[in-house]
């Protein structure tokens, strides 16, 4: 069996990258960034590759250990690139 990541535990079948973990009296923090592939426009299909922009999402989880945990993600949206498409 191999090595399990924090991301492996935490956040399995999505695709992120674990920048930074934190552990305070209050609780801990985990920030992950999200590094999936390109996504497809939910309206035409098309395979979107220019980032619109960069936001953090945070997650409040089950507390670990007794302390509170939250998960600081940041993830991309998309450009859609095909003229026809509304979006």
């Amino acid at each position: 069996m191999g090595a399990v990541g924090v991301e492996d535990v935490l956040l399995p079948g999505i695709d992120v990258h674990v920048t930074a973990v934190r552990v305070a009296a209050e609780g801990v923090v985990v920030e992950a960034s999200a590094c999936g592939g390109t996504p497809s426009c939910p309206d035409c299909g098309c395979p979107r590759r220019r980032i619109h922009s960069r936001y953090t999402r945070r997650l409040a989880e089950r507390p670990v250990v007794g302390r509170r945990l939250v998960i600081s993600l940041q993830v991309r949206r998309f450009f859609c690139e095909r003229r026809t498409c509304n979006r």
